[in-house]
């Protein structure tokens, strides 16, 4: 969690997307729960109660009775009818002493997505999510969204109300067939009628009797307008431009004609585009021949296919694909349900659309080992194009990640902080997140990189300068 850094009577950290400070001149403000829940439900933080905001700063005015305080929040934090969910242990709740007075830090872990939404009182009242240095109060929406996450069944599998078999695309399914025959040419799946072969995929599921498609199958295999009727918010975009232009030149999008508008076609026209934007040039019509790929177009189809499986299809926004001479956006609806930090790390993998993983895996396209935003990172790293930017917003829920396509100098991003420093040492974090196009806890996690190398050091406070040292 934060670390906390006084000079005399002044805390020197500042209100960010981790770090809230409270005053307890009035006691116990009720704008602590609210943080708690916030925290909880989204990437976590450290809430201070002690901390006066004043023309100084946040000067340290202290907790009375601090053990006492202390005890009494254990005793709501562990009171359901208080809070739906206490996810703090052992030395997360604690006090501190600073110049002679005793302040109670709470470390607030992202709560598990099984235990969300993390609610004060009442759920519909009581929930919270953290943007920016603000909390603010979820809606409907966004509380149905942390349920669907909590639960243990993946929301793809169920069947859909509105749309049969016919509604499903016949030219996409025996497309899909042929790229699973080009993976596992020896399937014994392959030999089953068409709707036997959809139910073992699932993409269909026996109801009442009937056989009909699941939300996954609609999506993957569907018809515009039975997937928009069922899902009202499912959207697709695919958009190309020019250097420099804000113009699109190519663009294929949902409820357009002259296309089925599914999951699977917008993947495979997807991937084929990056095939001919960035790879070798040479073309894949039928989206099976992979002999000429290369890292940049395994690590960009990679993105897309994250994006597919990830997405929220019942929230805000859809899946935008945007291709530009310079740089490559994917943006989905939907927040990770893993850290980041363990997402980059690997070895973890919660898709939020189970069936369309099994569908994109049979075909060779998914992760198994939860590789693959790492692989992602670790490519781009090694193409000297820099770490890819990964950003992730609430107000809709979003993930958006960026990759430079071309490369930069002096080992990517680090080497273009420095550039910024050595250029004006007293920039602001905010002033190189809009310099450098990524978010300010990009920046900060950067910055602290480069100081543990060594090769840059902070002078004189938050009103300081930063320094590139030399000769390092």
């Amino acid at each position: 969690m934060v670390e906390l850094i006084f000079r005399d009577d002044v805390c020197l950290n500042q209100e960010d997307e981790n770090f809230e400070a409270k005053s307890f001149s009035r006691g116990i403000p009720e704008s602590l729960w609210e943080s708690y829940s916030a925290f909880a439900n989204t990437s976590g933080g450290t809430i201070v109660l002690g901390l006066d905001e004043t023309d100084r700063g946040l000067v340290v005015g202290g907790v009375s009775n601090a053990y006492g305080i202390r005890d009494d929040l254990w005793s709501t934090l562990n009171n359901p009818q208080k809070v739906s969910v206490n996810v703090l242990v052992g030395n997360d709740l604690r006090v501190v002493e600073h110049g002679g007075k005793e302040l109670i830090v709470m470390d607030v872990c992202a709560a598990d997505r099984t235990l969300r939404p993390v609610y004060i009182r009442n759920v519909n009242s009581g929930t919270y999510k953290r943007n920016g240095t603000g909390d603010y109060h979820c809606n409907a929406a966004e509380i149905a969204s942390m349920y669907r996450d909590a639960s243990p069944d993946s929301h793809d599998v169920l069947t859909s109300r509105l749309a049969g078999m016919d509604d499903l695309n016949p030219d996409s399914i025996e497309a899909y067939r042929n790229m699973m025959s080009s993976v596992s040419p020896t399937s014994e799946w392959l030999t089953q009628s068409k709707d036997e072969f959809l139910r073992l995929i699932g993409a269909a599921r026996t109801e009442d009797g009937v056989l009909k498609p699941t939300l996954a199958g609609l999506m993957m295999f569907g018809e515009d307008y039975a997937i928009s009727a069922e899902i009202p918010g499912f959207s697709l975009d695919y958009r190309e431009y020019e250097d420099g232009g804000d113009e699109w030149t190519l663009r294929r999008l949902s409820g357009t004609p002259n296309w089925s508008g599914n999951l699977f076609d917008f993947y495979i026209f997807v991937t084929n585009r990056i095939q001919l934007q960035v790879g070798t040039g040479f073309k894949v019509p039928d989206g099976m021949n992979r002999v000429d790929d290369t890292t940049l177009v395994r690590a960009l189809r990679e993105i897309v296919s994250n994006a597919v499986l990830h997405a929220d299809y019942w929230g805000r926004g859809g899946i935008v694909i945007e291709v530009r001479p310079d740089r490559f956006t994917a943006r989905n609806p939907g927040t990770f349900r893993i850290p980041i930090d363990e997402a980059e790390s690997g070895g973890l993998s919660d898709p939020r659309n189970r069936a369309l993983f099994k569908m994109l895996g049979l075909i060779g396209r998914a992760e198994r080992a939860g590789s693959g935003v790492r692989s992602v990172m670790l490519s781009c790293e090694a193409l000297g194009l820099g770490r890819p930017d990964i950003r992730e917003s609430q107000r809709p829920d979003t993930v958006t990640v960026t990759v430079n396509l071309k490369a930069t100098e002096e080992s990517g991003m680090e080497g273009r902080v420095l550039r910024i420093i050595g250029d004006d040492p007293k920039t602001t974090m905010e002033e190189m997140s809009e310099a450098l196009g990524i978010s300010r806890s990009a920046v900060v996690s950067l910055l602290g990189k480069l100081r543990d190398d060594g090769r840059v050091r902070r002078v004189g406070g938050p009103r300081g300068r930063w320094e590139v040292v030399k000769g390092v």
